[in-house]
Formats: structure tokens, sequence, C-alpha cells
């Protein structure tokens, strides 16, 4: 976030705690100016104007300081972070369980054969087909994706799952900024 943003964002934070902002001196709000500048460098002004806006619905009644909306946006990226877990488990659990099926065609057994003129043993044809389809992987977040890797990611990834989910998450969670900024690379590109 600039420095111009920053003021902009605190300037929406003086005006909706008005009360306790208008005592302020001009070297208490250039102090705070700063501080903010250097807490949220790295992250967007739409982020911290989101985290802002839940700081003030959630009805507390002091001015916030930049832990506060640290907080807010930690709890923004809990947030996202389980519902893309949550995207991930529950496709990982459709891969493992549907990808694979038989389908029986009805050519097999006893028919009648014109060459051998009689009734003859046809054996019965199996299809692998799958449920699971490149589509319903592509209609994943990107995030997701790009963990998996593809189909057998994800029924590998159903395994860890299974067996640790605490685990699985937290790795999946570590790992979110790495595959976030990978994929703001591509884009870029």
């Amino acid at each position: 976030m600039t420095r111009e943003e920053t003021k902009t964002i605190l300037n929406r934070v003086f005006g909706l705690y008005m009360m306790q902002s208008k005592n302020l001196t001009n070297t208490e709000k250039s102090a705070m100016l700063g501080a903010w500048s250097d807490t949220f460098a790295s992250d967007t002004y739409e982020d911290v104007s989101r985290a802002v806006s839940r700081y003030a619905k959630s009805g507390r009644p002091f001015l916030p300081n930049p832990s506060d909306i640290v907080q807010e946006l930690s709890n923004m990226e809990d947030t996202d972070a389980s519902r893309l877990f949550n995207a991930l488990e529950k496709a990982a659990e459709m891969a493992a369980n549907h990808v694979e099926h038989i389908a029986i065609d009805d050519l097999g057994g006893l028919r009648w054969s014109e060459e051998y003129k009689r009734q003859v043993y046809f054996p019965v044809e199996a299809h692998y087909s799958t449920d699971y389809t490149q589509s319903d992987f592509a209609a994943l977040p990107i995030e997701v994706q790009e963990y998996a890797e593809d189909i057998e990611g994800l029924k590998h990834l159903h395994r860890e799952i299974s067996s640790n989910r605490t685990f699985a998450r937290r790795r999946f969670v570590d790992r979110l900024p790495e595959i976030r900024r990978r994929t703001e690379v591509a884009d870029a590109n």
C-alpha cells in the first residue's frame, strides 16, 4: 500500500472514530501515518480497507491501532484459507472415491453368430471411465489446482487428509502464500 493510500485509509478511520480522533495533534497523526505506512507496506489497499471495515463493524469503540488491523487481516486470511482447504478436501474426496468405475458393455454373453451358425459366448467388455473429469479439476480455485497439480495429486492428498487433517491443513496454509505468488507471476507474464 502506498503512502497516499495509507492517508486515505487513515482519513476513513478518523471519520469512523471522529470523537477519538478529533483530539489528535498533527504530530500524532503524522506518527500514525508513518506507523501505518510501515506496517501495511506489503498489503494491498483493498485488503486493508476490508480489514478496517471488519474492525468497525465488530462494534469495537476504540480507534484501531495497526496491530488491530493486522489481526483482522489475519482473520480474513484464515477465512480464505479455510474456504480453499475445504474446497481441496471436498475435491480430494470426490477424486479418490469417484475416479474409476467400470461400465459393462451389454454385448457380452451368449449371442447368435452368423459366422458359426450357432450360439457363441461373447466376452463382456469393460470400459473404465471417470466421474471426476479434467473439467471438474479446472473448476477448482487456482490455488487448489496449483497445490494438487492434477487429479492423481488429489487422490494422494485425500490419503494425506484422511490420515491427519490438521497436518494437511497446516501444510496447505503454509504453502498458500508461495502458490499465490507463483500464480500472480504467471498471470503477469
